[in-house]
């Protein structure tokens, strides 16, 4: 009995690479080069080393991210006028009629 030979073309994506159909990809990257990050994606695991470091040198310099809702807003209604002038103009134009 033979063993079947799977055929691996030479370039491909990086998705090819990481399932084995093709040996590197259009800028050399192996299977060895490349890994998957957190959301899943397949990236260089050189270049997210680097963004990686990086981004802990940058975060210092950077503002704190807003909260939801805006972070600097009290709890309570909005501004007075937003609703309530807009009802008393319709309610006065038509009591003119």
């Amino acid at each position: 009995m033979t063993k079947k030979v799977k055929k691996v073309k030479a370039v491909g994506s990086r998705r090819e690479v990481m399932h084995g159909s093709a040996k590197h990809t259009a800028g050399n990257l192996t299977k060895n080069h490349l890994g998957y990050n957190k959301a899943g994606d397949i990236v260089s695991l050189k270049a997210s080393r680097r963004a990686a470091e990086d981004w802990d040198e940058k975060r210092h310099f950077m503002k704190p991210p807003f909260k939801k809702g805006g972070g600097r807003r009290l709890s309570g209604p909005g501004p007075a006028h937003a609703s309530t002038s807009r009802s008393r103009s319709r309610s006065r134009s038509r009591t003119r009629r």
